[in-house]
């Protein structure tokens, strides 16, 4: 169980929903100019994720950054990352894939997080 409110109050958090850093979703729900979160570098706290997409993703081939409106590390991407609205990409800064991607990434597991009680592993990143 997952209620799109939680979702939805999950892209409020890492984006604005898809507004955060100057960014903002064109006609077909893409983030424009793109949302890159800090390299991953191991610096200021962040953890330390070396490359894993040559850039593909977060356009950087040294560090992985979380990327998108749901703010996706590329190695989770890769394996969690759908196409929802048909369009022949996957891609995590289209707020429909990165939505049906994180409902993906969420419910994976066996919690059941339509309950208060499920919900704990949600302080974790994507």
């Amino acid at each position: 169980h997952l209620s799109w409110q939680l979702v939805a109050a999950i892209g409020r958090v890492e984006s604005d929903h898809g507004r955060a850093g100057g960014n903002s979703l064109n006609g077909q729900g893409v983030a424009r100019p793109g949302i890159f979160g800090v390299a991953l570098d191991g610096k200021h706290g962040t953890s330390r994720i070396a490359d894993t997409d040559a850039g593909q993703y977060d356009a950087d081939d040294t560090w992985d950054r979380a990327v998108g409106p749901m703010q996706f590390i590329p190695s989770t991407w890769s394996v969690v990352g759908v196409d929802a609205d048909g369009d022949g990409q996957r891609n995590p800064q289209d707020i429909d894939d990165a939505a049906l991607a994180t409902a993906v990434y969420l419910c994976s597991g066996e919690d059941d997080l339509g309950t208060v009680r499920g919900q704990p592993r949600l302080g974790l990143p994507l």
